[in-house]
């Protein structure tokens, strides 16, 4: 592919993912202030958790093909291997469906509402467990076909059809419900959720449809050769899975479901320091599968470093406002009371600035064939902040989990950035060099696109 061309690609998809990830954000923090306004502080707790074991039920339905099949599409795309590609593809979509229909019988069977039950002390949570079971299905066919618009290079579509057109449906309908002042229960809230997602569901398939017919024939994939390469990840979505979500299950396991409420807000609000290296994350995996590809690790190190730069300078402001106004925020965007998560919002929100500092270097290693080395770290990681965080809730309560979030995230994402320097020979922090050029910086995301 051309300088001008993966230039060009990188532009219109960095303007999609950058609006995407804006409204995303701002949708799941808005569908989140409208839900604590109609569920009590205890539902919100229940539907905090229900989310997060919803997104580690897609993680399994997935077998780390949300991130593998990017990697995979770029790579054949880059040699016009068309007939592999849709073979991927089709291969990809039963296998998850597949998976996903599984997973929901064994959630349905009773043992999982007594486990459930015995594991978060919810009992409003374990009443809907067969809900969240069909939530997860359709949540993982919606994420695997996202990042496959992404592996085709097509950022708009898996901008839209990753989260943002079922979020934007969740959020017209908890907005109705508010306006009608109907009774909400968590059952409704999780209801409204399955039918959004359905929604969206749809559209995305009957998009793909002529995308796929244009591919020719497909290549006959085996689900072992898939498995084969998707293993690695599978593990690393789930050790990262642990590292994002297994405080929150840390608070629901040792504290009441109120203070999963003001855990899980905190978490929430932190999502928009999170959004710039989020923005960049939607955009480069396909480029540096292509760039490694070629053999131009200059050109990767280019482009690493000048969106680290793009990504950290908002995230550290957004810091320094949550230390300034922390409290406020969260009670504006949530109600009376889940002030009392302001700390928690600025000890999680410094872990994540020090993985934004380190930029990339998961997508990097995920992205070059590294994707062992990073579930290795990962792994580690993940058990340093279990660990730090059982410790810390006897302790010290919530807040106590929060540090233990911390020194896993930080952990990660340090060894991670020496790892790519090491094995690659590629920095990925920010190059601030260009710290006075920023109009610079992004235009050099047109220009200095490396050529094949």
């Amino acid at each position: 592919m051309k300088r001008q061309e993966i230039g060009r690609k990188l532009a219109i998809g960095g303007v999609w993912a950058l609006l995407g990830r804006m409204s995303s954000v701002v949708l799941v923090v808005a569908v989140n202030g409208l839900a604590s306004r109609l569920l009590s502080a205890s539902d919100m707790g229940a539907y905090f958790l229900s989310m997060s074991l919803v997104a580690v039920v897609s993680i399994l339905a997935q077998v780390g093909l949300n991130y593998g099949i990017v990697k995979l599409l770029a790579s054949e795309m880059a040699v016009q291997e068309t007939a592999r590609v849709k073979g991927y593809i089709l291969t990809s979509i039963q296998l998850v469906v597949g998976l996903s229909f599984l997973l929901a019988l064994i959630l349905n069977q009773p043992f999982a509402q007594t486990l459930t039950l015995k594991l978060f002390n919810s009992t409003a949570l374990t009443d809907q467990v067969g809900l969240i079971a069909v939530w997860a299905a359709l949540y993982s066919l919606q994420s695997l076909l996202a990042e496959t618009w992404r592996g085709l290079q097509k950022i708009d579509h898996a901008t839209v059809f990753g989260g943002l057109s079922s979020q934007f449906f969740i959020l017209a309908s908890l907005g109705l419900l508010i306006m009608l002042k109907q009774p909400t229960t968590l059952h409704t809230v999780v209801v409204v959720s399955i039918t959004s997602i359905s929604i969206s569901l749809v559209l995305s398939l009957l998009l793909l449809a002529p995308q796929l017919s244009q591919l020719g024939r497909a290549e006959a994939i085996s689900v072992h050769r898939l498995m084969s390469f998707s293993w690695p990840f599978l593990f690393t979505s789930l050790t990262a899975f642990l590292l994002s979500q297994a405080d929150l299950w840390l608070v629901g396991f040792f504290s009441a479901e109120h203070d999963v409420a003001y855990y899980g807000a905190a978490m929430r609000i932190t999502l928009l320091s999170t959004m710039p290296l989020a923005i960049v994350n939607a955009v480069i995996p396909p480029f540096l599968a292509e760039r490694h590809t070629v053999g131009d690790h200059r050109g990767m190190e280019t482009l690493l470093r000048s969106t680290s730069l793009v990504a950290f300078l908002p995230a550290f402001a957004l810091f320094v406002a949550y230390w300034a106004f922390g409290a406020e925020i969260l009670e504006l965007v949530f109600s009376v009371g889940y002030s009392q998560g302001a700390p928690i919002l600025l000890v999680l929100t410094g872990g994540y600035l020090v993985q934004i500092f380190c930029g990339s270097p998961s997508y990097t290693l995920m992205m070059t064939g590294n994707q062992k080395a990073m579930m290795t770290i990962t792994l580690a990681a993940a058990a340093l902040m279990i660990g730090a965080g059982a410790m810390g809730a006897k302790l010290f309560g919530p807040i106590g989990i929060a540090w233990g979030s911390f020194i896993g995230l930080s952990s990660q994402s340090i060894a991670m950035w020496l790892w790519v320097r090491v094995r690659l020979g590629v920095w990925t922090h920010p190059d601030f060099s260009r710290l006075f050029s920023l109009h610079q910086t992004l235009s050099s995301l047109l220009r200095k696109a490396p050529a094949q």
